[in-house]
């Protein structure tokens, strides 16, 4: 779950995004359903994730792969193989803070004694302005 600053963005471990939006009584209502694709193939297992705007960076969940992907389309533009930062397991926790550099994500597994740093250059973090 996280936020794009007006929507809440949602995975349940399938290949579909769901955006959220509060209604006039603070109720949640579908917004939009969204399949994410990498070259127009399904990518199942959608877990942890993180606004960076105006992309979302997603864990593949039981895989090395972290995908940027559109939040509006769905398309993935990009992948990153984390296979290199730990040995054991894969990736589960994605975070973004700005505090931390400009163009870097911190990325953890649950078996993982370290948290990573990838530092990122803005237009791979974030797309083509």
């Amino acid at each position: 779950l996280t936020t794009d600053g007006c929507d809440l963005l949602a995975t349940t471990a399938s290949a579909f995004l769901f955006r959220f939006r509060p209604d006039d009584t603070g109720a949640l209502q579908l917004v939009s359903k969204v399949l994410v694709t990498d070259r127009g193939l399904a990518i199942e297992g959608l877990s942890e994730m993180e606004y960076v705007t105006p992309k979302l960076w997603i864990i593949q969940r039981s895989t090395s792969s972290l995908w940027r992907v559109d939040p509006v389309t769905g398309d993935c533009e990009m992948r990153l193989d984390t296979r290199g930062l730990q040995a054991s397991s894969w990736p589960n926790g994605i975070a973004y803070s700005p505090a931390l550099g400009e163009a870097m994500l911190v990325v953890t597994g649950k078996e993982w004694p370290h948290m990573f740093r990838l530092l990122l250059s803005a237009e791979d973090l974030c797309g083509e302005a």
